[in-house]
């Protein structure tokens, strides 16, 4: 029923409502981070709870609050909400911001990145693959294994394109020096291998 589907946003909401009770009955500033930490929590399950419902504004609005509270070091799961409601309502240019936030952000696990890239991709077009990946290259350890996945998701026509556009890509994705030098070391034989399959098929 709609009452099933709504209950997890009625109950975050209600957390919430109590958090904020909680901490006005503090006395001193110290004793609410307990509090604060906790209303973290629930704004992002909150935020992650609207993103799946496909309400964007709503998960954006999370997001928002989450960053107006300022504090700590952000979660890496709230650029990654904030990227895919972009890419939600089609808001690329802002999507690709929050992106490039997740890239330049140490903090960020290198599967998130990945994940965001990838979704970023399917939305954004062949296009941007190029810029997404000397982003994931540049930035992680495992630049080859970045480089395996996103140009895998443009040879199976992830984010569209004729066949000859995505073969124009791969091929200025995979000649880039930057590229290139991710793949050099004897230890990434494996990668290697994976990547001459991917072209040669």
């Amino acid at each position: 029923s709609s009452d099933l589907a709504t209950s997890p946003s009625k109950l975050l909401n209600e957390a919430l409502d109590l958090c904020d009770k909680g901490m006005r009955t503090c006395k001193h500033p110290d004793e609410n981070i307990d509090f604060q930490n906790l209303k973290g929590r629930i704004l992002r399950l909150l935020a992650a709870e609207r993103l799946q419902t496909e309400d964007y504004e709503g998960a954006l609005r999370c997001v928002r609050v989450l960053r107006e509270g300022g504090g700590k070091e952000e979660h890496p799961s709230v650029g990654l909400v904030a990227m895919r409601a972009w890419v939600g309502m089609k808001r690329i240019v802002e999507a690709e911001k929050e992106l490039k936030g997740m890239l330049a952000n140490k903090s960020v696990p290198e599967s998130v990145c990945l994940s965001g890239a990838e979704a970023f991709l399917a939305a954004a077009g062949i296009e941007a693959a190029k810029g997404i990946l000397i982003g994931l290259v540049g930035r992680y350890r495992l630049g080859a294994s970045a480089a395996l996945r996103v140009v895998q998701r443009v040879v199976e026509g992830e984010g569209g394109g004729a066949t000859a556009g995505r073969a124009r890509v791969v091929a200025e994705l995979v000649s880039d020096d930057r590229v290139v030098m991710a793949f050099s070391g004897d230890e990434l034989e494996k990668e290697c291998t994976a990547m001459h399959a991917i072209l040669w098929n």
